[in-house]
């Protein structure tokens, strides 16, 4: 578990020192955190966020006074756990890998615990129907990829994919480069930018227009 406590910390660290990682990070919930004081600091960071509110040491203390979870962290680091949190510097990338460590770690131990309730329930004094059984791991498994979201881990918040593609296309009108397979032929290869592999191109028109002939030069271009 060790492990899974420091990716909790570097995350909680980037999410206090840096805000604005957080919306990259939103597919983390509470109860992905396994210790509650991690999660107590989660919810009151993510809250001031969600409200526009800055989030500082100052304002962290005030939200979290009395806590005693993080009084005990802050005995155990023999100082300030907020201010060491606050002070860790952490790649987005890193954070981001530790992140889908933390949401996978918990469906992970989620799943086991559906495992063994399962078990009890077949293995019973008195076990329920198949079916029973069956409805219990179903909506379980359910319930688990709804809370999950690791999927949603892998998405790019839309500003950042379009200004990705407008500087891509920019660079490549500016080296006339085309992203896919040229044929040789510049009318096509300038329309199409290129073949790419998977792509299904359709070469239509009336009987005699030089449908044949076309797809030829094409096909010896390659």
């Amino acid at each position: 578990m060790t492990h899974i406590l420091e990716a909790a910390q570097d995350v909680l660290g980037t999410i206090l020192s840096d805000g604005e990682r957080f919306v990259a990070l939103s597919f983390l919930k509470p109860h992905h955190f396994t210790e509650p004081v991690h999660r107590r600091i989660f919810e009151t960071a993510a809250a001031k966020l969600k409200r526009g509110e800055p989030v500082s040491l100052g304002t962290m203390r005030a939200a979290l006074m009395g806590d005693a979870g993080l009084a005990k962290f802050d005995r155990a680091c023999g100082g300030d756990f907020l201010r060491n949190l606050w002070d860790a510097w952490r790649t987005p990338e890193y954070v981001h890998e530790m992140a889908l460590l933390l949401a996978e770690d918990w469906v992970r131990r989620e799943t086991v615990g559906l495992a063994r309730e399962a078990v009890a329930m077949a293995g019973g004094v008195t076990p329920g129907s198949a079916l029973d059984l069956l409805t219990f791991l179903r909506d379980g498994v359910e319930t688990l990829s709804q809370q999950a979201a690791v999927s949603d881990a892998n998405a790019r918040p839309a500003p950042e994919v379009v200004a990705s593609v407008v500087a891509d296309l920019a660079e490549r009108m500016r080296t006339g480069e085309a992203p896919g397979r040229r044929c040789g032929l510049r009318c096509i290869d300038r329309r199409m930018s290129g073949f790419l592999p998977g792509d299904v191109v359709v070469l239509a028109g009336r009987p005699s227009m030089g449908k044949t002939g076309l797809a030829r030069a094409i096909a010896h271009g390659f």
